[in-house]
């Protein structure tokens, strides 16, 4: 009695239709990522933030006067306006965003800093792709590699020191030297000696390394005064890496993490530490498809992301009180910030002041040209408006008011 012989499907039957599949799955994605690309062009993308981040409810757009103060929270009554300037820059457009630096600025290294700093002064010119200037701005840098407020000529007599540390926003990315925030809160107040040390695309953890390569004797004259620190949405992203913002320019960025001791440090860049993920990031993110549907991994912020962050700003607070001697420490929240609600909670937690200017309709307020067109950074006269309140709010809690 003969057994009965079972037929096995041959191997090739297999490998070609897993090989169809797959050239079936890849030319989808092809056709998907040229119709993305359709789409982009013509302006058309649909909103997604709110999937991710459905705890923030769209208040940006709405002008809050007159909020309580809470143990750590300022908020200022009222925004205070500056003198008015006839002229305004055109509005800034989303649609042109594409642009290209045709002058770098003079970058180096300042003593044993971990990245470049902007250590000579500098023109910087850039264009959008089409030709379009979006700004052609002159940037002064003293021996200490930080950027010039040129009232500090004139500030022997101001008795405290008001040091601005944070990203290209803080720094005047597309503005000259008397258009930024520190330069506008020197300007309306005879008190303060405003300082500089803004970086572009700087995370918190490169605000806390910057700060601590401070020498308070040689740079700062003054004996108090207040640090501060100005936050944007980017920074958690700046600081935790997702897909959005390691995949699209900042791979060579320093990766932070928190040490057994408590103490926030780094080890290494985002690429060096997480070479995979980082590198398929990078493929990943500049695809039609990744943009039209705003997709990031993570795909949702965590309640550790903000711990995470709240620490680093906490190491902050607390560097400001060795190196500077001053309990004043604040947190300044831009205008127009969708996750100010999130972290906030954090820092009344820790007890870290902040001063929160994130409800403010500064579209209205400065008239229709809150950012520099087709860049978006502030422009100066959103500096204008947040220094002069700023400065305003500061004096009355240092009794000069």
């Amino acid at each position: 009695m003969q057994k009965k012989q079972h037929k096995t499907p041959k191997p090739f039957l297999y490998t070609a239709t897993l090989g169809i599949s797959i050239l079936i799955c890849l030319f989808s994605i092809l056709i998907l990522n040229q119709v993305c690309s359709m789409l982009i062009k013509s302006g058309k993308r649909p909103n997604l933030y709110f999937l991710r981040e459905l705890e923030i409810d769209n208040l940006s757009n709405q002008l809050v006067l007159g909020r309580n103060r809470t143990q750590s929270g300022i908020f200022p009554i009222q925004p205070f306006f500056p003198e008015k300037i006839d002229k305004y820059p055109a509005p800034f457009s989303p649609t042109l965003l594409k642009t290209r630096v045709i002058d770098p600025p003079n970058l180096g290294y300042y003593k044993n800093l971990p990245f470049n700093l902007m250590i000579r002064s500098s023109r910087i010119s850039r264009q959008s792709t089409d030709g379009k200037m979006v700004y052609n701005y002159s940037v002064n840098i003293d021996k200490y590699a930080r950027r010039d407020t040129p009232l500090n000529k004139e500030s022997r007599e101001r008795s405290k020191f008001l040091i601005f540390a944070g990203c290209s926003f803080t720094f005047g990315e597309g503005l000259n030297d008397n258009e930024t925030l520190p330069f506008f809160s020197g300007y309306y107040s005879s008190h303060y000696h405003s300082y500089n040390y803004g970086m572009g695309g700087a995370s918190p953890g490169d605000v806390l390394i910057r700060l601590k390569a401070i020498s308070k004797s040689e740079e700062i004259s003054e004996k108090s005064g207040w640090v501060i620190y100005p936050y944007i949405d980017d920074h958690l992203g700046r600081l935790t890496g997702p897909m959005s913002v390691v995949g699209k320019w900042a791979w060579n960025k320093l990766h932070f993490y928190r040490s057994k001791d408590g103490q926030i440090q780094y080890d290494g860049t985002f690429e060096s530490v997480m070479p995979i993920k980082t590198n398929l990031y990078r493929l990943l993110a500049n695809t039609n498809i990744v943009q039209y549907f705003n997709i990031d991994i993570p795909w949702k912020t965590t309640n550790d992301n903000w711990e995470f962050l709240t620490q680093v700003i906490e190491q902050i607070k607390v560097l400001a009180k060795l190196k500077f001697n001053t309990n004043n420490f604040a947190v300044l929240f831009y205008p127009g910030s969708n996750t100010s609600r999130r972290l906030i909670p954090f820092l009344e937690r820790y007890h870290i002041k902040y001063i929160d200017f994130s409800h403010w309709d500064v579209n209205s307020l400065t008239k229709g040209h809150p950012w520099i067109p087709l860049d978006g950074h502030p422009s100066s006269e959103t500096n204008r408006l947040i220094a002069k309140t700023l400065v305003r709010e500061l004096e009355k809690l240092d009794g000069f008011m």
